[in-house]
């Protein structure tokens, strides 16, 4: 039987609940009350609505394939967050994916969403229509917000989770997340994950707990720490455990010139009912400098990334943004042209 996911799981609740709310509300609507805040009914209504438009064309020569893939792909999305009541909102957010002419590559969509272009190479982009997001939030405090449902998950620099922006479909996770500013010159995360949409529109259900702490100092430095737990259920195989930390600042050289880097290490092992043993670290190191003028204020530099392998285990980050040509790229090299353009 398959089980409901969180963003259902919201929504079934939002519509028990919010004729109790506005029952509530009206009983306690008196002129005592009226800076209270806004009323159920305003609250649904001052809400921002969102529209986004996103053409990409995408074109891949490779050597492996006779023929080239040219995707040219349309991504709508329909979004409506309700302003606060009572500390709570809600974000609902739908997106449609679609081929603008022929489909000349292979989408890698999932079950029925796959067009069989296998002539041509992959470019992960299937057209679908689905709900991308769908989340009930509530403000603690000013520092401290919880989420529920199915959500974008954007931690650091994406490079162990993420909801790979660069494709058309965005990946989001159904989980409860809350994100404090509570501790001293730092922020807490922390996630539990039940599955993960992908960009090929699978579902992938797992039981994932996901933390972070970063912290900042009196000048530019920052520190991360962050443990990633992670309980696949249909591949035990990819089950793992990763530990690591994350270390980035700027330092000024002269009146105008500064320098940047980043450093960041992490090591992984097989967890839970993993019958592969996996034992592997990954290590990235970047440097780069800038100056401050007219013309020029934003750090330039070079760095490299190095997974460590140990024995058949690889490091893996299974719900990072892969990018190509960037820091997260785990695509193979090869010949790509693409453009974007967005317009909400």
């Amino acid at each position: 039987m398959r089980r409901p996911s969180l963003g259902a799981i919201v929504l079934a609740v939002a519509i028990c609940f919010c004729p109790l709310l506005a029952a509530a509300d009206s009983e306690n609507d008196d002129p005592g009350e009226k800076d209270a805040g806004p009323s159920l009914a305003g609250a649904l209504g001052d809400g921002a609505a969102s529209v986004t438009f996103r053409y990409r064309y995408e074109f891949v020569a490779d050597e492996a394939f006779a023929l080239d893939a040219h995707a040219s792909t349309l991504r709508t999305t329909l979004g409506y967050e309700t302003a606060p009541y009572r500390g709570f909102s809600m974000l609902l957010e739908a997106e449609n994916v679609r081929p603008v002419g022929n489909d000349l590559y292979d989408n890698l969509g999932a079950a029925h969403r796959r067009n069989e272009r296998f002539e041509r190479p992959v470019v992960a982009d299937p057209g679908l229509t689905q709900v991308n997001q769908a989340a009930l939030r509530f403000a603690v405090n000013e520092g401290t917000v919880a989420t529920l449902g199915r959500q974008e998950i954007l931690l650091d620099d994406q490079r162990f989770v993420g909801a790979v922006g660069w494709r058309q479909n965005h990946q989001s996770f159904d989980a409860a997340r809350i994100v404090t500013d509570a501790l001293p010159r730092g922020r807490f995360n922390y996630a539990l994950v039940r599955n993960a949409h992908r960009i090929t529109g699978a579902v992938d259900p797992l039981t994932g707990h996901l933390l972070h702490a970063s912290f900042g100092t009196r000048d530019t430095r920052a520190l991360v720490l962050y443990a990633h737990a992670l309980d696949y259920e249909r591949d035990r195989r990819r089950s793992t455990a990763t530990v690591g930390a994350e270390v980035t600042g700027r330092h000024s050289v002269t009146e105008t010139g500064f320098l940047v880097y980043e450093v960041e290490a992490a090591r992984q092992a097989d967890a839970f009912d993993n019958p592969m043993p996996v034992d592997a670290g990954y290590v990235h190191v970047a440097a780069g400098g800038g100056g401050i003028g007219a013309s020029r204020s934003a750090p330039v530099g070079n760095g490299s990334e190095a997974a460590r392998r140990a024995g058949s285990s690889t490091h893996r980050s299974p719900l990072c943004t892969r990018s190509m040509g960037g820091r997260t790229s785990s695509w193979p090299r090869r010949p790509t042209v693409s453009t974007t353009g967005t317009y909400a």
